[in-house]
Parts: C-alpha cells; sequence; structure tokens
C-alpha cells in the first residue's frame, strides 16, 4: 500500500513537499531543523514544533528525527513556563528509546529543578549527560549548572559556567546559551 512505501515516495505520498524530502534518503529535513529554541522566539518554536511533531508522529518518526523536535519542542514549553505540556512530552518519549533522549532528560530535569525536585532532577540530568553525543557536551552542562545555583551550591555552578566558556565547550556549533531571560549566541 502507499502508506508502507520507504523513503522520498512514502513521504510524498503523505503530502510532504518535496523540498522538505533529502533526495537520497528521503528523510524529512527542513520542518526538523529550522526553528532554534534558543534563538529567543520560543511561541513560534512552540508552533513549529507542534507541527513537526505531528508530522514525525504519522510518519512513525516520533522517535527517531522527530525526537529532536520533541527535544526543542519541550525546552520551548518550558521557556514560556508551560510545564506540564513539557512534562507530559518529554515523559511519553522516554518511554521507549529515542534518539533525542538525551535533550528530553535535559528537559525535565531543569523542570524539575525548577520545582524544587532536585533529587529527581539530578537523575535527569545525569541522564543526560550520560546520553549526550559530544558535541552537545556544553548544552548538556547548563541544566547541572542550574540545578547547583538553585540548591546554592554556587562554586560548583561556577565550574560548570566555566567549562561553557572553555574550549571544549566552544565546539558546539549554532548553539545559543541562555543567560538570564536572554539569548547569547556562541
Amino acid at each position: 500500500s502507499e502508506e508502507d512505501l520507504p523513503g522520498e515516495q512514502g513521504v510524498a505520498q503523505r503530502g510532504v513537499p518535496a523540498d522538505e524530502v533529502h533526495p537520497e534518503t528521503g528523510q524529512l529535513v527542513n520542518m526538523f531543523w529550522t526553528h532554534d529554541p534558543n534563538a529567543g522566539r520560543d511561541l513560534d518554536a512552540i508552533e513549529v514544533g507542534w507541527e513537526g511533531y505531528r508530522l514525525a508522529r504519522d510518519l512513525g518518526l516520533e522517535r527517531a528525527e522527530g525526537s529532536h523536535v520533541a527535544d526543542n519542542l519541550a525546552f520551548s514549553l518550558l521557556n514560556v513556563g508551560r510545564w506540564a505540556e513539557c512534562e507530559r512530552l518529554t515523559r511519553e518519549l522516554m518511554v521507549g528509546d529515542c534518539w533525542g533522549a538525551f535533550g528530553l532528560h535535559q528537559s525535565l530535569g531543569v523542570l524539575l529543578a525548577r520545582r524544587g525536585e532536585f533529587e529527581a532532577a539530578r537523575e535527569q540530568l545525569d541522564l543526560a549527560l550520560q546520553l549526550g553525543p559530544p558535541y552537545f557536551e556544553g548544552l548538556t552542562w547548563l541544566g547541572p549548572a542550574e540545578l547547583a545555583l538553585w540548591e546554592g551550591r554556587d562554586e560548583e555552578a561556577a565550574a560548570a559556567i566555566v567549562f561553557l566558556c572553555s574550549e571544549p565547550a566552544s565546539n558546539v556549533v549554532g548553539a545559543a546559551w541562555s543567560v538570564d531571560g536572554g539569548s547569547v549566541p556562541t
């Protein structure tokens, strides 16, 4: 059937515009990577994120490319105070394996820290650090730094911030660090 078509043909049959499909792999490209939740446009990112995540679910990709969309979406939901939605989304995807697990653990960990659930936050943030790919190492240290601040462990927070300003953290390409309600591009 048309729904079983692999790659570009299957995606095209589901009504996805051709410019959003990689010509060789048939993978969705534009929808999943165009909105950066750290760029200060969280409400726009949420709208586009839900659209992208719904598309990923329709295509059966919610645990692959769609989990990265969900990760960005969860962080934007967290930033605008839509904590219940953030928690529901992250917990739904963390039930099984997914590519963006480290980011989902990061968002949930920061949410729990902001709620004052420090032990649970530490567990999630430790998982984010363990699961995160090396090129996202800088981003995954933001959560532990925030948790340390909430817990009054200023020296530990300072150490994480020093790491974020170090050469190894500079390998994160195109990131924007959230600083006191604003963003600072790296």
